[in-house]
């Protein structure tokens, strides 16, 4: 199968190669960059900045695998800002290590991904770097997103509604009436929080913007 071409034209350079061709500067969907003769775009000799032949290195059978899904999966939509989520990731100043480029260096920091879990960043406000991800439980990403809360129920710290409803014996729905308070819009009557039960947001520089 022919591969599409991943550049993007930016401008013209002052360059020319060596048979006279316009050098112009490209931005490839990987989010690098690249100069290089428009005829040899033009008439698909480039397609890539290189990551294409970085790809080519890797196996058929570590291509279909689940943890090249996610490296290609959280890759794309950090650099690639035709992918449908990049306004949430790289549009929102997630970033992508240079080092992960390469889906073998990714490989040798993270593993295989174990069954059940999926990537998960350690600090929602940084991008997928060493260090800074880990194989997680879709409860444990859940706990960690960046519009998480930690709730206070009687005076006990919980991690989740969930968590405080199994240990008082209620529904999280129950949880949230009693940190949060409701209204009763057939009688129109409004419950206060109760004492000593509310909802904080696990972090703090997100309060302040608020």
């Amino acid at each position: 199968m022919t591969q599409r071409s991943r550049l993007t034209f930016i401008r013209n350079t002052d360059g020319r190669d060596g048979s006279g061709n316009i050098i112009g500067l490209y931005r490839c969907e990987c989010g690098g960059t690249i100069i290089v003769s428009n005829r040899g775009v033009r008439r698909g000799g480039t397609k890539s900045c290189g990551c294409l032949q970085i790809e080519s290195r890797i196996s058929h059978n570590q291509s279909r695998s689940k943890t090249y899904k996610i490296w290609q999966s959280a890759k794309d939509r950090t650099l690639n800002p035709r992918n449908h989520a990049y306004r949430l990731y790289g549009g929102a100043g997630i970033t992508f290590s240079l080092k992960w480029m390469d889906f073998e260096a990714f490989l040798a920091d993270m593993g295989d991904c174990p069954p059940g879990l999926s990537l998960d960043r350690i600090n929602n406000s940084s991008g997928y770097e060493p260090g800074n991800c880990r194989w997680a439980t879709g409860q444990e990403q859940n706990r960690n997103r960046r519009n998480s809360y930690v709730w206070v129920i009687d005076g006990q710290t919980f991690e989740s509604a969930g968590d405080a409803a199994a240990h008082f014996n209620v529904t999280a729905v129950a949880v949230g009436f009693w940190a949060n308070g409701y209204t009763n819009y057939r009688t129109g009557k409004v419950y206060p929080p109760r004492d000593n039960c509310m909802k904080i947001a696990r972090y703090q520089d997100m309060e302040a913007s608020a």
